[in-house]
């Protein structure tokens, strides 16, 4: 039996850099997952299907990580400005505050895995491309005991559920979550637009179509993610029918639009975990929780349960006698911490999303006047601003 001090399940962005994270601070990690490295994006004008806007919170902790400063600078895309526009007059316009000069940072998923994949190599933590099979009760020395596919056996204090949605810890674990479906289906897919976006990032609202956004990329590119209700069936049409129903819905303001990748489509709903923790076990990412993309939070979400982890054990680490990594308190303290934010950012992307789909007569002026009334209010747009940016 191999004995570890963290075991994290899962080899996804969270879980990687949450497995960083504790093998940095020398405790010995086991990562369960399949191998995380894959092909980068060429530099030949194609990009990753799945795009991430990094808050910079986010990339706070991936510079303490040290793996941010190691992804190719030609692939970063800093968003200076964003636009936000109703289904009639409302417009939001959102800028960089005093003292910052992004908003956030566009980032292929697959350059961030491969920075948190190759330094993972280099960390004292052992791999196991094996999957989850099942956990135990805590053993004699008060650790969980792990078994996974290929029979091998681990222990360890304190045990991290990233394993995504569809969870296999969650589940074992017999923790209940609730999935809201949102009816709809984010399409996402990368462009090259005819005119400069000059890093600004577009976004409409809409009671029909959705939510379409428009994110920079480097070289005057752009991803599209339309969260598309699903009666409209945009899953039937062609890549260029797709195009020309974007055309209708929007008036582009980079130009002419040319697919680069092929469009990907993912069903939308929300996560809600019943807890966030188990004895010797917590969970993060999308394991834990699940929103609606429209404000691109949700794996900026998920690098905030790395950082208020990693951040409760070196507080910890300051006191007279320091406690166990899975000491109950320590853990409870995770769960009070992460509350609030998770159950903010869940009510403000439904409530937004669906306010916009709403059909109550009169709602679409209050919408659209609102939205307007933001936009001249400048301490409360400045404060959804430095909320968006933890």
């Amino acid at each position: 039996m191999r004995e570890y001090d963290v075991c994290v399940i899962g080899s996804g962005i969270v879980g990687l850099a949450a497995a960083l994270g504790y093998a940095q601070r020398n405790l010995r990690v086991a990562l369960v997952g399949p191998d995380p490295i894959t092909a980068p994006s060429p530099n030949n004008g194609t990009w990753d299907t799945r795009i991430y806007a990094l808050s910079p919170g986010s990339i706070e902790l991936l510079t303490q990580l040290r793996v941010w400063p190691n992804i190719p600078r030609e692939r970063v895309q800093a968003v200076k400005n964003m636009l936000v526009s109703g289904d009639t007059s409302g417009q939001l316009n959102f800028n960089t505050p005093p003292g910052s000069d992004q908003l956030a940072h566009i980032v292929e998923s697959n350059a961030i895995s491969n920075v948190l994949a190759h330094a993972i190599q280099y960390s004292n933590i052992t791999h196991y491309p094996a999957t989850f099979n099942k956990i135990s009760e805590f053993s004699a020395n008060n650790n969980r005991e792990i078994s996974l596919s290929d029979q091998t056996t681990l222990t360890a204090q304190l045990v991290i559920g990233a394993d995504g949605r569809q969870s296999s810890i969650r589940a074992a674990l017999g923790i209940n979550h609730t999935l809201s479906d949102y009816e709809q289906t984010a399409i996402v897919g990368n462009f090259k637009a005819h005119k400069p976006h000059h890093g600004t990032a577009f976004q409409w609202f809409s009671q029909t179509h959705g939510v379409i956004a428009l994110l920079p990329l480097p070289d005057d590119h752009v991803s599209m993610v339309w969260s598309a209700p699903n009666q409209l069936k945009l899953t039937d049409k062609t890549p260029e029918d797709l195009l020309q129903t974007l055309y209708t819905h929007i008036h582009s303001p980079v130009g002419a639009l040319e697919w680069v990748t092929a469009p990907a489509y993912f069903p939308l709903s929300r996560l809600d975990s019943q807890t966030l923790t188990k004895p010797g076990v917590i969970l993060m990412g999308d394991a834990a929780h699940g929103i609606h993309p429209l404000a691109g939070q949700g794996l900026n979400l998920g690098l905030q349960d790395v950082q208020t982890a990693l951040r409760i054990i070196d507080q910890d680490k300051t006191r007279t006698i320091t406690r166990p990594i899975n000491d109950h308190n320590l853990l409870q303290e995770y769960a009070r911490s992460r509350k609030e934010p998770i159950m903010m950012m869940q009510w403000t992307t439904q409530t937004l999303a669906h306010l916009f789909t709403s059909k109550t007569p009169g709602i679409q002026f209050v919408r659209n006047k609102g939205m307007n009334m933001i936009n001249h209010l400048g301490f409360i747009k400045d404060t959804l601003t430095q909320y968006a940016m933890r």
